[in-house]
Parts: C-alpha cells; structure tokens; sequence
C-alpha cells in the first residue's frame, strides 16, 4: 500500500450494475426488443426517460412503477410496466392517445358510464376497422377490470381505471386527475422473451 493509500485510505472502484429483469429498469438504462407484431417498438432500442411511480396513499406497499421509453425510429414515447399473469411475469407496453382518438375508437356513452361510476357499467365495446393503424393495439371489447382507484402519480392525485380484453392481452387504462385532465391509453401484453437485451446506464 503507497503513502497516499495509508493517508487517504483505498479508492473502491464503482461496482457495475447488474440489470436482469425489466422491473429494475432505471433512468438512462438501454431495453431492446426482439420481433413482435407491434411496428412501433418490434425489433428496436430505447432509452428509459423516466421512472412513474403509482402509489395508493391507503396502502403503503403499493407500488406499480411505469418506464417512459424513447426511442430511436420511433418519435412518440411508449410505457413500458411489469404484471404477472397466473403468476408468470409479463410486460405491458402502452402508447397514449387523444381525445380525438380516443372518441373514434370507443363507444363513447358507454366509456362516460364507466368513468362516471353508473350501475351496470363495465362492458366497452371497440370500433375496430382493418386499415386502422391502431388496429393491432385493441381488442373488441373490454371489460373492467379497476374501476376509479384512488392513487398518486407522483404526488399527483388521480382516478385509475383499467379495463381488459376478454384474453386478458389488451389493456386500456385511463387516468383521470382531480383538475379534470384526462390520460388515455392503450396497451398490450408481451411475455418476458420479447426483451432482447437490456443494458444498464
């Protein structure tokens, strides 16, 4: 051991992060997708943006945590989160929609019902249509799955809503904040196998 060691004590050198599952991804961390059926994140990069975390403020072990992904061909960003299924991890990759969209793509007096809690409401049909560039992005109909959950996206206030296909692989999930602004979007559900490479920052 040299004098500066013995004065200074030794340098540890930075231990290099291990990332081996989608549920540790963290900002600037690098996930790849093989082939899928989805042109926007099939065969392609992306960089973790952001980390969202959900909480429930009456139960303090919740925590579903949502990727904001950016890539390279792709200019819109996507949202990347992890769910199990029978209890086989799997990945849920959502795009957001307008309002504009939203109304042509779904029975609009029946969505009003679910967001406005009516009894019976739950069932939402969808107006799929062949040259629909969305087409592969829903199902269609879904069926509620949580109706108006109060959580915080970031300390913020919202109401969740998520509703699922009849196969459980397309998810709609909507967040409405307590100032009236409204996120919609669509999702689909990938098995773990889809991730090609993920690569720490």
């Amino acid at each position: 051991m040299g004098l500066f060691d013995r004065l200074f004590g030794e340098k540890n050198e930075p231990v290099a992060r291990n990332l081996e599952h989608p549920r540790d991804l963290q900002e600037k961390d690098i996930i790849t997708f093989s082939f899928t059926p989805w042109d926007e994140f099939s065969h392609q990069r992306f960089v973790v943006q952001a980390v969202n975390n959900y909480n429930d403020p009456n139960n303090y072990s919740y925590l579903r945590r949502v990727c904001v992904l950016e890539g390279e061909e792709n200019p819109l960003p996507l949202y990347l989160a992890v769910t199990k299924e029978r209890g086989i991890d799997q990945i849920e990759i959502f795009q957001a929609i307008t309002a504009d969209i939203t109304e042509t793509l779904f029975n609009m007096e029946q969505l009003i019902a679910i967001l406005e809690g009516e009894e019976d409401a739950g069932f939402l049909e969808c107006y799929q249509h062949q040259d629909n560039l969305l087409d592969k992005w829903t199902a269609p109909s879904y069926s509620q799955e949580i109706a108006a959950k109060y959580l915080t996206l970031e300390g913020e206030p919202l109401n969740y809503y998520r509703l699922l296909s009849d196969d459980s692989q397309y998810i709609l999930e909507i967040n409405v904040f307590e100032q009236g602004k409204t996120d919609v979007y669509l999702g689909v559900r990938i098995p773990l196998n889809k991730i090609e490479e993920l690569w720490p920052a």
